[in-house]
């Protein structure tokens, strides 16, 4: 598969995108609201009262963290993560 940039690029990338993310919810969760403030962009800020782990603000552009049923939604989210996106990854890997 031909990409814009090498797949090792591609890999670091990711690793380092989604290590920088990570790390911060988890800061979040060791102690909550530590979080709050992007410590780029100084109108950044997570909503008052936003759950521990949750980044919504500017990952939520929609608004749909204001959802009556966001519960609900992030249940569906995780059992159509297990039952959907697993098998379709090891169906990828067994082409190769």
């Amino acid at each position: 598969m031909e990409t814009w940039a090498p797949a090792a690029t591609l890999g670091v990338m990711q690793l380092f995108l989604m290590g920088w993310a990570e790390y911060r919810r988890w800061g979040d969760m060791e102690v909550p609201g530590s979080t709050g403030q992007d410590p780029l962009f100084a109108g950044n800020k997570q909503p008052a009262g936003a759950e521990v782990g949750y980044p919504g603000g500017v990952f939520d552009p929609l608004g749909k963290g204001k959802a009556s049923d966001l519960n609900e939604m992030k249940l569906k989210e995780i059992k159509n993560g297990a039952w959907e996106g697993a098998p379709r990854m090891r169906a990828r890997f067994a082409q190769r």
